[in-house]
């Protein structure tokens, strides 16, 4: 089948909604789909082709390296309409109004992915003005959604989201997740050589952008009082954004020049290679939808110690592979500093990592999103 793919993120954008829409391509261009993308244009050098189709953009005034999608273009609508997608497949949110008005026009089924909330868009525009722009991000919020004919909510967060906002369109609780095989292949060698890092030392890894919403400041507070019983532990954070320069002048501040590494972006090897370093991952976000670095760390066996929110729940069960904790630097140190304390827990609760990363496996995620769109394919045709 041929299946358009329409996301406001894509190379050269580096986070986990990139990450998943190239290994989602990947994988269903292995079994012999066609996949096309529509996306904005972020440099000037990106030129359509190779079943990439590139929508006008505009720079955001709070993040310069984002580009909002102008989703009306209609060369390029009439180029994909030429191309008679099968289905189309939303990932984000303003190239999908695109995407949706080309399935109209066809005919055809749509699908769109929650990534990240439409109240997330307002909050990163408009920090200030949050409490006023909720009720218009929940009317935007239904009008966006309610388009398509199946809505795939990767938690249940996602799910509570959508029912917030009072979408009537069908959705269905659907996991992210990875491709795994990165992980078998890869080990803890480079990243202990890369970073100088001795691997007697305790080691926790954080991943994701530095951004406010991921609150990298609470896991560096964490980590000052982390070292208190552990003077030699390491925090690698692996990620880079705006919020970098002051997270590197709050870890000057704490002292903590020599316990906390900053690794700006790197690739999806290195990333493995610090999940297999890594004693206990961490995670502090509580905005993210269902985080894939999580994903990696059940793949690469570990224990996870992350902020309790129901975007984590599918992933880290307390007592069994992990702990979850308030938004505290205070109590989250405590857990941290009690899986450091006990190398038979974190065996355990290693083993137990491995054993839930086997259900968000690429293959077994695509095998059913082939179902989803051949049912929703056969369904529209009977219709």
């Amino acid at each position: 089948m041929t299946i358009l793919f329409a996301t406001d993120h894509y190379p050269p954008h580096v986070n986990g909604i990139v990450r998943h829409v190239i290994m989602l391509q990947d994988e269903l261009r292995k079994r012999g789909h066609r996949v096309l993308i529509l996306t904005p244009r972020v440099t000037k050098t990106q030129k359509t082709g190779d079943d990439i189709f590139y929508l006008p953009s505009v720079k955001t005034y709070t993040h310069a390296d984002d580009a909002l999608a102008v989703p009306y273009n209609r060369k390029l609508e009439q180029q994909i309409l030429a191309l008679k997608p099968d289905i189309v497949h939303s990932h984000l949110f303003f190239s999908g109004f695109m995407a949706t008005r080309i399935a109209k026009k066809l005919k055809i089924p749509s699908v769109v992915t929650i990534h990240t909330f439409v109240s997330q868009y307002f909050a990163w525009m408009l920090p200030r003005a949050q409490a006023f722009t909720r009720p218009i991000a929940d009317a935007v919020t239904r009008n966006y959604y309610n388009r398509f004919d199946l809505i795939l909510a990767p938690s249940l967060k996602a799910v509570d989201e959508l029912e917030h906002a009072h979408v009537s369109a069908k959705i269905d609780h659907f996991p992210n997740a990875i491709d795994q095989k990165i992980a078998q292949k890869i080990t803890d060698k480079d990243f202990y050589e890369k970073w100088d890092i001795n691997p007697r030392h305790p080691l926790s890894i954080i991943v994701g952008s530095l951004e406010k919403a991921k609150n990298i400041d609470v896991a560096i507070k964490s980590w000052a009082l982390v070292v208190r019983k552990f003077p030699e532990a390491h925090l690698a954070i692996l990620g880079d954004g705006t919020q970098r320069p002051a997270l590197e002048k709050m870890t000057a501040e704490l002292q903590l020049q020599n316990n906390i590494i900053f690794t700006g972006f790197v690739d999806p090897n290195m990333i493995a290679s610090a999940n297999h370093a890594a004693d206990v991952v961490f995670f502090t976000s509580d905005t993210d939808n269902f985080p894939t670095v999580l994903i990696e760390a059940l793949t690469a066996h570990k224990p996870i110690v992350a902020v309790d929110d129901k975007a984590v729940v599918d992933l880290v069960i307390p007592g069994k592979n992990g702990e979850l904790a308030p938004k505290d630097p205070v109590m989250l140190a405590e857990k941290i500093c009690d899986l450091l304390s006990d190398d038979v827990k974190r065996l355990e609760y290693g083993k137990e990592s491995a054993k839930m990363a086997k259900q968000f496996s690429i293959e077994e995620y695509v095998n059913k999103l082939e179902d989803i769109y051949t049912n929703l394919i056969t369904a529209q045709k009977n219709s």
